[in-house]
């Protein structure tokens, strides 16, 4: 091997041709690293807002926009809201009585409500006290909060609602509440199915940040392996058609006379 690696360096047009099939190498191998380590366009090109220059006419002071204070949740209002709203809404028992247990823009039209069509969504709970609320904020007026339901029939699912109270002329009223999970009975096969079950399928790590793969840093070792295997293989056949070129030279000086 070493003969064969020193009769192609030996060569000036060879060394001119290995010299010529590194570089090229290289070149591709500077082009992969730079691809994979430039950053995305997205996160290069930050999306900005056009600004309008107001007028002294026309300008207006500007106002501080920060979170409401937090405010101890008034317990024994929304438990009765809830004792009310479950039966009545949820449990479509009186949906009558349900409609001014709701805020305005959660209603439709009467007609609607009347016949059960709502944005509520119906289900056969177990008529008991919903005390067992627990927080998830509490502003002035409004309160969010999630909410354990069990069925009537205790071989249905159980299901945790999320909702939200606003008080609306001195009144708590409920202004959304939608299934958050739902939990299997007792001696069935544990599972829960969660509201973010029904987003689409979040796109890979890889896909999302607009970079090559690690699969793509292969790419430069075959690259570079299969040139050397070319130089090796190269000088490897030459060397061999230089040796039987002098053995026939040598078999045509030992005939002459």
């Amino acid at each position: 091997m070493w003969g064969v690696t020193t009769l192609v360096l030996s060569s000036p047009r060879r060394r001119r041709r290995l010299l010529w099939a590194v570089g090229i190498v290289a070149a591709i191998v500077a082009i992969v690293v730079a691809i994979d380590l430039l950053p995305t366009h997205s996160a290069a090109v930050e999306q900005q807002e056009p600004t309008v220059a107001a007028t002294p006419t026309t300008q207006q002071p500007v106002q501080a926009t920060g979170e409401p204070r937090t405010v101890k949740p008034p317990r024994q209002e929304l438990n009765a809201l809830l004792d009310a709203f479950v039966p009545a809404v949820i449990a479509r028992k009186d949906l009558a009585k349900g409609w001014d247990l709701v805020t305005p823009d959660a209603r439709g039209t009467k007609r609607d409500w009347m016949h059960g069509d709502t944005q509520f969504q119906r289900y056969d709970a177990r008529i008991e006290q919903y005390h067992g609320w627990t927080v998830n904020y509490s502003y002035p007026g409004d309160i969010g909060f999630d909410l354990f339901i069990a069925p009537r029939d205790p071989k249905n699912i159980s299901m945790a609602f999320r909702g939200e109270a606003k008080k609306v002329a001195g009144k708590w009223r409920i202004a959304v509440f939608y299934p958050q999970a739902t939990f299997q009975p007792a001696g069935k096969k544990a599972a829960v199915f969660a509201d973010t079950d029904l987003q689409p399928s979040a796109t890979s790590a890889a896909a999302s940040s607009g970079r090559l793969s690690a699969a793509w840093l292969l790419l430069p070792g075959a690259v570079i392996g299969l040139s050397i295997a070319g130089a090796i293989g190269f000088a490897l056949v030459a060397g061999l058609r230089r040796r039987a070129r002098v053995r026939a030279i040598e078999r045509d000086l030992a005939q002459l006379p």
